[in-house]
């Protein structure tokens, strides 16, 4: 029959193993938890990187239309195509600054 300093030092060691455990458990959440937001953050980075490149051939194409537009319309009136492409190129330039923070993010 165990004695009561037995049962004692028994419910002592096992609120010890229990305290162990839980710390380990605990640094382990931890350190799933950094690696999830690891993840995330580097999902995050990569899809901002993917619209800019997406938004960078899209205002290609479109800059290749309108040069395109632009050069049959020159033939027409080319003080208006002067005039316009100048609205285009600070919409362009507007566009570029806009994908600037996102690269540095």
């Amino acid at each position: 029959m165990l004695t009561g300093d037995q049962i004692q030092s028994m419910y002592v060691d096992m609120l010890e193993a229990a305290e162990e455990v839980a710390g380990r458990t605990i640094a382990a959440g931890e350190q799933i938890a950094a690696v999830v937001l690891q993840v995330q953050s580097e999902v995050t980075n990569a899809a901002l990187v993917l619209s800019a490149d997406r938004m960078r051939i899209q205002l290609k194409a479109l800059h290749d239309m309108q040069h395109r537009v632009f050069g049959l319309m020159h033939e027409v009136n080319p003080a208006a195509v002067e005039e316009m492409l100048s609205s285009l190129r600070n919409d362009l330039a507007e566009a570029e600054e806009k994908l600037q923070p996102r690269r540095a993010a």
